[in-house]
């Protein structure tokens, strides 16, 4: 198996579970909304990380094993306003290249429009 596709393997698998929005001042959890509510955001949230793991993801160059948070924030037309690393890998190439990918991915699609949901999510990326 290539090594672009075990990380891609592992983006997904670890981000299947753990991508999630960031908390916001009126509901803190995905537990506090509604189900019908709940649902657009795991769908949203499913299709930006598919949109991110679909870009520069077959040229990445071989690295050391890591991990690195990105957090990022979509405006309500879906175009990428804040971007950072919330955890660092501890090498400046892997941190750069995850940043790289949320930002090659963007503009996203608009997210739902739903009171209290924060557009600002943290998404680790695993480099096997």
């Amino acid at each position: 198996m290539t090594r672009f596709l075990r990380c891609a393997i592992a983006v997904l698998a670890l981000t299947a579970v753990t991508a999630a929005p960031a908390a916001s001042a009126g509901r803190e959890k995905l537990s506090d909304f509604s189900a019908a509510e709940q649902q657009a955001i795991i769908r949203y949230v499913q299709k930006i990380r598919t949109k991110i793991i679909s870009y520069e993801l077959i040229k990445a160059p071989k690295l050391n094993s890591g991990l690195v948070v990105v957090r990022f924030t979509v405006s309500p037309t879906g175009k990428l306003q804040k971007l950072s690393v919330i955890q660092s890998s501890g090498e400046k190439n892997k941190d750069m290249l995850a940043m790289k990918w949320v930002w090659t991915a963007a503009p996203f699609p608009p997210p739902p429009k739903i009171a209290d949901f924060d557009r600002t999510f943290s998404l680790p990326i695993v480099f096997p």
